[in-house]
């Protein structure tokens, strides 16, 4: 058993998840589960995030798994994987706040850029499917 968490956590951490922000861009959903913790909502893929988004009032955001705890909403104490599929809540550890020097502030910017560029493909993909 312990082979097979060991396996499951490195895959987790090489794996990528979209996230769903709200179309303005000012706040993500959240789910409180029974034990009254909040859990932000992430998915696997394109169709998990759309069975989800059926109002389309969201729009997907990649994010690395190492990326995570930087990007969690202030609230939450983990995720909730595939909510509509899986439904698996996982409690995400939170870093200790890094020093903000001005490499650490462009290596932010660095990865904020390309997730905003692998947001804009994934969604152009969608259209492209759904124009199709």
């Amino acid at each position: 058993m312990a082979e097979l968490q060991e396996e499951m956590a490195a895959d987790f951490l090489k794996s990528e998840f979209i996230f769903a922000l709200q179309q303005d861009g000012k706040g993500t959903p959240l789910v409180k589960l029974n034990t009254g913790d909040k859990y932000q909502l992430v998915f696997t893929d394109a169709v998990e995030f759309s069975r989800f988004n059926r109002n389309n009032a969201f729009k997907p955001v990649i994010v690395g798994a190492a990326q995570l705890p930087k990007v969690l909403d202030k609230e939450a104490k983990g995720v909730v994987l595939n909510i509509m599929g899986v439904n698996l809540p996982l409690a995400v550890n939170r870093p200790v706040p890094a020093p903000a020097d001005p490499a650490a502030r462009a290596q932010a910017a660095s990865d904020q850029a390309i997730a905003q560029a692998a947001s804009a493909a994934l969604q152009r993909q969608a259209a492209e499917k759904k124009n199709n």
